[in-house]
């Protein structure tokens, strides 16, 4: 499991196997299958919304993902004014400034930079990144982009 790995490969829990006990019903008497989302990790999926992304799990981005497929759904993703994300752990920032930056799961908090901060691990439900977002849509009569 790709979380466990990276809690694991930071310090975060057991990620060894042979090291856990797994108690209760087996794996196959409770595996359930979803259908995957189609943009999991929403890194250059829009000119609108940069995203500078450090050790982000794939949750995380999922999450964003989740809500930048919303807004184009909508007809909103367009419309939006530049747009900065920050996410994930030691994040790089941007070298220009921009005016709309969401500070998005616990794992970005302590980035070094002014923004809005979205809480969570992962942030859940999407769809509060999402509204955030939107509240970022260009006016009709504004031609600047």
């Amino acid at each position: 499991v790709p979380i466990t790995r990276l809690g694991h490969s930071e310090g975060i829990g057991i990620g060894d196997l042979a090291r856990i006990d797994v108690h209760g019903e087996s794996i196959e008497e409770v595996r359930r299958y979803f259908k995957r989302p189609e943009i999991w990790n929403p890194i250059g999926a829009t000119k609108n919304v940069r995203i500078f992304a450090g050790g982000a799990c794939r949750f995380c981005l999922a999450q964003v993902g989740a809500a930048i497929k919303r807004l184009g759904y909508e007809g909103k993703l367009d419309k939006l004014e530049d747009i900065c994300v920050i996410i994930g752990h030691n994040a790089p920032l941007p070298r220009k400034e921009y005016k709309n930056v969401y500070i998005i799961g616990d794992c970005a908090k302590d980035a070094e930079i002014e923004g809005t901060f979205i809480a969570g691990c992962p942030p859940l439900p999407s769809i509060q990144i999402a509204r955030a977002f939107e509240k970022h849509i260009r006016d009709e009569g504004d031609a600047s982009r």
